[in-house]
């Protein structure tokens, strides 16, 4: 039978040996590993380009979402019209009783949802179209994050472009190039 404190000093042993060896690399005797290329040198130029398209093509893609939020934001004008018909009573009852005709209050809320529908894509579509432009100018990056961030919640296009512009908005490369407001150039 072990007794505790013989239990006990052996895992101390080993805690320390582990500390040990974690704290200082040459105790495992392993060759320290280099990067497989080290003669291909970082181009800041590369980068750049990189950067330059990948900012031209997210701007281009934000337009077309923009643009495709506004058309569809459009069928809430539909609501509009089917609102004002039943406030007009266009539809006529199929009695001659006044209790089978809906009441207008049910038409004002077709009016009011289909209005707010429309004006809010409006205003996404909008939004997204001037990111295209702020995002082709290399202006305003918070701001480019918080329209990614909205379209975020539009899935899966809208998801898949908002974490693509936040991918490319982080970057250090790309903040750079944001803090100089260097006009776009190299990219036709």
């Amino acid at each position: 039978m072990v007794s505790k404190s013989a239990l006990f000093a052996l895992i101390r042993f080993h805690h320390d040996r582990f500390v040990k060896a974690f704290n200082s690399p040459s105790s495992f005797n392993l060759p320290i590993m280099q990067p497989a290329n080290p003669t291909i040198p970082y181009s800041s130029q590369m980068t750049m380009n990189n950067d330059l398209q990948h900012l031209k093509i997210l701007a281009i893609v934000h337009w077309i979402w923009g643009g495709m939020i506004a058309l569809f934001s459009c069928f809430g004008l539909i609501y509009v019209v089917l609102g004002i018909a039943v406030v007009n009573d266009v539809f006529p009852a199929s009695g001659t009783s006044n209790a089978n005709q809906m009441p207008s209050e049910f038409g004002w809320l077709f009016v009011g949802i289909g209005s707010c529908v429309t004006v809010f894509g409006w205003l996404i579509g909008a939004l997204n179209i001037y990111c295209g432009f702020l995002l082709k100018q290399h202006r305003r990056r918070v701001f480019c994050i918080v329209i990614a961030a909205i379209d975020c919640i539009s899935f899966p296009i809208g998801t898949t472009l908002g974490v693509f512009t936040m991918i490319v908005l982080v970057r250090d490369s790309v903040k750079r190039l944001y803090e100089t407001h260097e006009p776009p150039h190299g990219i036709a």
